[in-house]
C-alpha cells in the first residue's frame, strides 16, 4: 500500500529565511519531484515526503493544498495524522509550516484525484 497525507502548506517568503524559488508540486507532471522532511515536533524525527499532487506552482510567501506521499519506508509516520501541524525544512533550514487535512493509503501510485 502507498500511504498519502493532503496537506496545507504555507511556504515563507525569501526574506523570512524561506526559499528563493518556487517549488512544483505536480511531480508526476514535470519529473521533478519535491522532497522535503516534515518535523512535527522541534528535534523530533525528520520524515520524508515527496509531492505528487498541488497548484502548478508555489512560490515562497504563498500557500496551497498539496498530495504528499509519504516516502520512506520503516518510517513511524503515525505523528502526521488528520490536525497535526509541521515545520517543513530543506536539510536544517524551516522552509514552511503546515497541517495534515487528511491521510490515506491505496495500492497503486498517485493520479490525480481520482486516486483520493
Amino acid at each position: 500500500m502507498i500511504r498519502y497525507a493532503e496537506v496545507h502548506v504555507r511556504l515563507f517568503a525569501t526574506t523570512d529565511g524561506g526559499r528563493a524559488t518556487p517549488i512544483y508540486p505536480r511531480g508526476r507532471e514535470t519529473g521533478s519531484w519535491y522532497m522535503p522532511h516534515f518535523q512535527i515536533n522541534r528535534g523530533g524525527e525528520l520524515l520524508g515526503v515527496a509531492f505528487v499532487d498541488g497548484p502548478s506552482t508555489l512560490a515562497p510567501g504563498q500557500e496551497g493544498t498539496c498530495i504528499v506521499t509519504l516516502a520512506d519506508d520503516g518510517v513511524d509516520y503515525s505523528g502526521l495524522s488528520h490536525g497535526a501541524s509541521f515545520e517543513a525544512l530543506e536539510g536544517i533550514t524551516v522552509v514552511g509550516r503546515g497541517s495534515v487535512l487528511r491521510r490515506w493509503e491505496i495500492d497503486r501510485p498517485w493520479d490525480g484525484l481520482a486516486s483520493a
